[in-house]
């Protein structure tokens, strides 16, 4: 890992109550952390975000959301479902490597993972159960869509992005595969390398920097792992 992402890394961990985590698991975290951000303004623990413990192929986040409200359980759900009114819906899944370089065949199980996940019956790995109950279950509110769910995928890893020819293929067949499910209005497919991450975590910092100086007189309690917002 380079130094700059490193000591981006490690101040984020330490703020977030997280310092104590495995350099790979804590750089999961931290890319999680920094794409979820970037779509949501609320504050959230991203441990209640991550999936990639415990041996789970494939993919490490999953973060599903309701009117732009991040859902964390199924009891989250229901209360965010107990409504009559239209709802938006997203879909962020998210696979994070320490690599030094884009490798074809991680991105391979991620994609064709995710694609398991939401198109399928059975998750592609057990520890998925959860995440795949909550989309089941989403989805029987498709009468109150104002359009079909927004889905994104986002592959990460420590090397500098490049468009080579195959894993850009692998890209675009994974997108029209989703969108050929005819479950999803918009498929979004991301590859970040260092300079990615380096940059979307200062946009980020800097947006929360102006907010806790807008109202400096607020005392925010430390939480293990929440945004501060």
């Amino acid at each position: 890992m380079d130094r700059v992402t490193r000591g981006l890394m490690e101040n984020w961990a330490k703020d977030a109550g997280v310092g104590h985590l495995k350099e790979y698991v804590a750089f999961e975290r931290f890319v999680n952390f920094i794409i979820l951000s970037r779509h949501h303004d609320q504050q959230f623990s991203v441990e209640d975000f991550s999936c990639g413990d415990d041996g789970t192929l494939g993919i490490e986040g999953f973060a599903l959301s309701v009117n732009n409200e991040l859902v964390s359980d199924m009891a989250e759900l229901e209360d965010t479902l107990s409504g009559s009114g239209a709802i938006e819906v997203s879909i962020t899944l998210t696979q994070v490597k320490t690599s030094p370089s884009f490798d074809l065949g991680d991105l391979s199980i991620f994609s064709d993972a995710s694609i398991t996940l939401l198109t399928e019956d059975e998750p592609p790995h057990p520890n998925l159960e959860k995440q795949q109950k909550m989309l089941h279950r989403v989805f029987q509110e498709s009468s109150r869509f104002r359009e079909n769910p927004v889905c994104r995928l986002y592959y990460a890893t420590l090397g500098s992005r490049q468009n080579r020819g195959p894993i850009t293929k692998k890209m675009a067949d994974s997108k029209k595969r989703l969108i050929g499910s005819n479950l999803f209005s918009r498929v979004d497919f991301h590859v970040w390398g260092a300079s990615e991450v380096q940059r979307n975590w200062r946009a980020i910092d800097s947006a929360l920097e102006v907010t806790i100086q807008f109202d400096s007189r607020t005392t925010l309690p430390d939480v293990e792992g929440v945004r501060e917002a």
